[in-house]
């Protein structure tokens, strides 16, 4: 059974939960697994992807069609959680990162060579379907390895949030205001957000900052949960275990 990524943070089962986002027009592949998978350490160098300034306006409809989002970097390579931990993910994932004067915005790509199959479940928001394929964006804006702000949006655009804290603890009353939307088609399913700023929590700095993110896909008809930056589902800490997006410059924080 899939498990909110709430849930499987606090008490470490090893079931699949959330995913999260991506971008790019490129033919739909699934990536090769293997038939020994080898869990990857948390000690391995951590994945970083470049974000790209934002030149001209998007509309969140889900599309990722505008030009700008082949400006920015792809973040790929996804690496299962559950059920083969550190194995390739079964399909393909892609994301990507802008940021403007007062937003971030993520786009995502979920390729899936059965689209058809694709899973989600119309509900209210924050009630978690055990039954959809999730994308799922959180953001270490703090930059201290030990805090995050969670982004998710299934197939139909139900969106989930949350706030977590000292490695792995979850705030579920937390409630952001931001803007998701979705699509299907023939190669799988898009998101994007649009997350402003004021809806997270940094410190203004000179020159080019880092963040850490991590970029996760829930993968429901497989049980399948892949990460961006890989997680071992033995070893405790999220934030911790974080990728790396650089690049940021000129923004300021909220006040």
């Amino acid at each position: 059974m899939l498990l909110p990524y709430f849930l499987r943070t606090t008490i470490r089962c090893g079931a699949a939960c959330l995913a999260v986002v991506v971008a790019a027009a490129v033919p739909a592949t699934a990536q090769t697994t293997v038939s020994t998978p080898t869990v990857t350490s948390v000690a391995d160098s951590r994945p970083t992807v470049r974000a790209a300034p934002l030149a001209g306006e998007i509309v969140i409809d889900g599309h990722l069609d505008e030009s700008v989002w082949q400006a920015a970097e792809i973040a790929t390579d996804f690496i299962q959680q559950n059920p083969r931990a550190g194995a390739p993910a079964s399909q393909r994932t892609e994301a990507r990162v802008l940021y403007g004067p007062d937003a971030l915005y993520v786009g995502m790509r979920m390729y899936d060579t059965e689209a058809h199959a694709i899973s989600a479940q119309l509900t209210r928001r924050d009630a978690w379907s055990n039954v959809s394929d999730w994308a799922m964006v959180m953001i270490d804006s703090r930059f201290d390895r030990r805090s995050a702000f969670g982004f998710a949006v299934n197939p139909l655009g139900v969106q989930h949030d949350n706030y977590s804290f000292d490695d792995g603890r979850q705030d579920m009353s937390w409630v952001a205001v931001w803007e998701a939307a979705t699509s299907v088609g023939s190669l799988g399913w898009t998101a994007e957000f649009r997350i402003p700023y004021s809806q997270l929590r940094f410190h203004g700095e000179e020159g080019e900052m880092a963040w850490g993110v991590q970029f996760l896909r829930d993968l429901a008809r497989e049980g399948e949960r892949s990460h961006w930056a890989p997680m071992d589902p033995n070893l405790p800490g999220t934030a911790s275990r974080f990728g790396t997006f650089t690049g940021l410059e000129g923004i300021a924080p909220p006040r």
